[in-house]
């Protein structure tokens, strides 16, 4: 077992002899806590009983304690979070938002990391990413994930790593967004390309651009002129748009040309629901298609 008294240094000259910390005696769980919190997994510790518990911390050193307790109360916030599971083939529109409206993006270098962690992510837990936009403080996707955890991982990981990339350039301390990320379920076909053109329109709605093509940070450019953007992943909707890439961009660009109704863009800022009337529509119209899952 490691000691965890702490002995004089050599060449000390004479002086009082530090009383030497309580042995106690690690067994079974607590053993297992010790190096598993020492391996940052702080919810080996919750399994714990409090005496347990008493014990670790007596043994532990000040730096050592307080890493065991940030860590409790992290996994202990995760594990009270609802589990998110999506439908695997089923489109998301994700939204991330900045704390307090804050700015997550200062330079060119930052939106070019995030983008990196984002296909890093999107690559190790299966999620098709379709389009995106990146604004000052707020970031919106649509990805279909691979299985029905897919993208609660992407985002978790994406998030995480790159609110540590921030805070360490930036010198800062504490969160860097506001909550989880909201998702919103886009179930038909209608509901995907008023969604795409939502995202895209996004910077002239904001008026940072006068049109979406100027906007440098979005998929725009990539579906209204074939930008190479090698990660990005074509959905049927898109492609059903023309037999040829020339043709589905200029169908791409006269849908993207027209501003959303305001009617529009409060139905893409709810949950989508099966059978609901189209974005605005009056009565009578008929519903949306049906459902289209798949890229």
């Amino acid at each position: 077992m490691r000691s965890f008294s702490h002995g004089v240094s050599p060449g000390a000259g004479p002086g009082p002899v530090p009383t030497p910390a309580p042995t106690l005696s690690l067994v079974g769980p607590e053993r297992n806590a010790v190096s598993s919190v020492r391996a940052g997994l702080g919810f080996a510790y919750c399994a714990m009983t409090i005496s347990s518990r008493e014990n670790l911390l007596s043994v532990c050193g000040d730096h050592e304690r307080d890493r065991i307790l940030l860590k409790l109360e992290t996994e202990l916030l995760l594990m009270a979070r609802r589990r998110r599971a999506y439908m695997p083939g089923l489109t998301v529109h994700v939204i991330t938002r900045g704390h307090n409206h804050i700015s997550i993006f200062e330079c060119e270098e930052d939106y070019e990391v995030f983008l990196m962690l984002l296909v890093r992510a999107a690559t190790r837990h299966g999620g098709s990413i379709h389009a995106f936009v990146l604004m000052t403080n707020h970031i919106h996707l649509m990805v279909t994930p691979r299985d029905g955890d897919a993208l609660s991982r992407m985002m978790h990981e994406v998030d995480g790593r790159y609110a540590q990339y921030f805070n360490r350039k930036y010198s800062r301390i504490g969160t860097l967004w506001n909550g989880r990320h909201r998702s919103l379920l886009i179930g038909d076909e209608r509901y995907w390309l008023s969604c795409l053109r939502y995202i895209a329109q996004n910077p002239v709605r904001a008026r940072m651009v006068r049109t979406p093509d100027e906007y440098r940070w979005s998929s725009h450019r990539t579906h209204a002129f074939g930008v190479p953007t090698d990660w990005l992943v074509e959905h049927r909707v898109y492609t059903e748009l023309g037999a040829s890439a020339a043709d589905r961009q200029a169908t791409y660009r006269a849908i993207c040309s027209e501003p959303l109704t305001e009617a529009q863009l409060v139905d893409q800022r709810r949950p989508w629901q099966p059978g609901r009337v189209g974005p605005g529509a009056g009565p009578g119209t008929a519903p949306h298609p049906a459902p289209a899952p798949s890229p």
